[in-house]
């Protein structure tokens, strides 16, 4: 294989990983360098890889899930519940269950396995894609919910049940 095709390969599974993401989560990005920056959670690409994006994107989703808490009037142990669906062990088994866990940069220093085996780090990547779509649409936070429903991940009481 030639330089170039070696090229066009790197750029074609970049763009299928991109493509997978945007189906998931039922959300089209205007940056693909955001949502690169999103799946990087080797900090490589910056100091923090992800993890800025990944705060943002924790604190969207739980606002997300408080104000459909509260437009509901339900107790408060539903938003207890609701925001207990956002658990690291959670997140990280839905970023296991789309396949998200084949196209993060992981830090080169672990193995693919150490990585695989932390809930943070596979939480933060989806954190970080919620982050990114948060920014992306311009702080909509209709983005945000909408990813999160394209997940089936819980955001209002009656979603989980109550």
């Amino acid at each position: 294989m030639n330089h170039y095709s070696e090229i066009w390969q790197a750029f074609m599974m970049k763009r299928a990983a991109q493509d997978h993401v945007e189906r998931d989560f039922g959300y089209r990005f205007k940056s693909k360098a955001l949502l690169a920056q999103a799946l990087d959670a080797s900090g490589m690409g910056q100091a923090d890889g992800n993890k800025r994006l990944a705060l943002l994107g924790d604190k969207m989703a739980a606002a997300v899930v408080t104000a459909e808490w509260y437009m509901s009037g339900a107790p408060r142990a539903s938003a207890d519940r609701l925001i207990q669906a956002q658990s690291d062990a959670d997140l990280a088994a839905t970023t296991r269950s789309i396949d998200l866990v084949d196209i993060i940069t992981f830090n080169p220093g672990l193995s693919k396995r150490q990585a695989l085996a932390s809930a943070k780090t596979l939480a933060n990547a989806l954190e970080a894609i919620l982050g990114a779509i948060y920014i992306d649409s311009g702080n909509d936070l209709n983005a945000v919910k909408a990813a999160l429903e394209s997940l089936s991940i819980p955001t209002s009481p009656s979603d989980a049940g109550e």
